[in-house]
């Protein structure tokens, strides 16, 4: 018998990522991101030296795991890179510079025309 949504037990399926709510306060980091991942289910691979003496603003609302852990290290000075089998690896947050604004000006280009003409006298010089 077919069953048209029989599943295959070899075929892997993407799992799309549940959103949740999280209520999880300002604190040391180290301290949230134990809390976090207790919740979330997430693999967070790092060192912890890096979390020491860091604070997270926490992380209120219903965000995806992904989205939550982002929100938790903001202004940490660290990010959390997925890996290509879903684990996240924490590490220094890379350095983007903001350059000074600049102002640019120019004088408008005026050009006068120019006639090609072949042979003979120029009709405009009559």
């Amino acid at each position: 018998m077919h069953t048209r949504n029989r599943q295959h037990p070899h075929r892997r399926t993407r799992q799309v990522p549940r959103i949740r709510s999280y209520n999880i306060p300002v604190g040391p980091l180290n301290t949230v991101l134990i809390r976090f991942l207790s919740e979330s289910g997430l693999l967070l691979s790092g060192s912890t030296e890096l979390a020491q003496g860091r604070n997270s603003p926490g992380v209120q609302g219903r965000f995806t795991p992904g989205a939550a852990l982002n929100a938790l290290l903001t202004g940490t000075g660290l990010d959390a890179v997925p890996d290509a089998r879903g684990k996240y690896v924490l590490q220094e947050a890379s350095v983007v510079s903001t350059l000074p604004s600049l102002q640019v000006t120019s004088t408008p280009l005026v050009l006068q025309p120019y006639i090609f003409y072949s042979g003979g006298e120029n009709p405009l010089r009559r």
